[in-house]
């Protein structure tokens, strides 16, 4: 079976650049997929890959729809052949001491579950430079069990709100050195920009009500005390990742 990994976007002109860089090193660009969720800003125009577009009447936040698109295009992938695949969100990047290549060749299990990890901004260090390395930049992250999420699997996924664990029986068995990076909060700068970004997206009401995804609804002081939160009781960044990922 051939390795297969997929996202889904919308406005990602940052990330969804490393995602494909990323992940079609590991994979092939041509076992790549972005599900295009309503992209207006050009960033998905011109893939190296295969665009899918998926719709939800314009409503941006609505993790119940989200899960559900995502399981069905897995299942899908599966259908055709494709194995291991690997779903991330489009600022999540799995790695391993061995390289993500050499794990998915390995993978046995039905599911495979990471260990999660913020990458942070340390205290002393620059704001993104885009002509360097990313990691050469950054020496910090945290470990955040929600990121514990199983995202590699050889059969079809059910996901909870947040792809943080799994319905019905949360999760899969941990697989030894599977790392994921999360870069949400990398870089302030960057981050805020992020955030601007998405103010004025439509949110499912139900969304709101439940709370989901409240980061994204902070602004000011609030969100500069959010992200200051994200480099509490952080620690060195494994070596082994910055010889291993090559962003």
């Amino acid at each position: 079976m051939t390795p297969a990994a997929f996202t889904i976007a919308r406005n990602e002109p940052f990330f969804l650049p490393l995602w494909l860089a990323y992940y079609g090193g590991q994979v092939g660009p041509e076992n790549l997929f972005v599900l295009d969720h309503e992209t207006d800003d050009g960033s998905t125009d011109d893939l190296p890959c295969e665009r899918v577009p998926v719709d939800n009447a314009g409503v941006c936040f609505d993790h119940e729809w989200l899960c559900a698109t995502a399981a069905a295009f897995q299942a899908d992938l599966l259908e055709r052949g494709f194995g291991p695949v690997v779903y991330s969100d489009v600022d999540e990047f799995l790695c391993h001491p061995l390289g993500l290549r050499g794990f998915l060749q390995s993978v046995q299990a039905g599911a495979c579950r990471a260990t999660g990890y913020n990458l942070v901004q340390g205290p002393a260090e620059a704001d993104y430079d885009a002509a360097q390395p990313l990691l050469a930049q950054r020496g910090w992250w945290k470990h955040h069990s929600l990121y514990d999420k199983t995202l590699v699997a050889r059969e079809p996924l059910q996901w909870e709100v947040g792809f943080h664990s799994l319905q019905g029986r949360s999760f899969a068995v941990r697989a030894d050195g599977l790392t994921l990076v999360h870069l949400h909060s990398f870089d302030r700068t960057q981050a805020r920009q992020r955030h601007a970004a998405r103010a004025g997206w439509p949110w499912h009401e139900g969304e709101r009500r439940l709370g989901h995804s409240k980061q994204w609804q902070l602004e000011g002081a609030a969100l500069e005390g959010w992200l200051e939160e994200q480099t509490v009781g952080a620690e060195p960044v494994a070596g082994w990742l910055k010889e291993q990922v090559p962003f």
